[in-house]
């Protein structure tokens, strides 16, 4: 059985290495999990990367 990764879960396991130390802005959407529901904000934010902006849906990241 093949076990489809998502660039989420592809990046996590290789500890960020494309993006490492860099400063990144995040497009995303409360929605974005993982295959451990994990949300993508929380990854990115315990990630070793420069976390700099969030850009979310026009009324906030939770419909907030």
């Amino acid at each position: 059985m093949t076990i489809v990764k998502t660039g989420l879960e592809v990046l996590v396991a290789r500890n960020f290495s494309p993006i490492r130390h860099k400063r990144v802005g995040l497009v995303t959407h409360a929605a974005a999990v993982d295959s451990q529901l994990r949300s993508a904000t929380d990854l990115f934010a315990q990630g070793p990367i420069h976390l700099t902006t969030i850009f979310g849906p026009e009324h906030g990241l939770y419909s907030q």
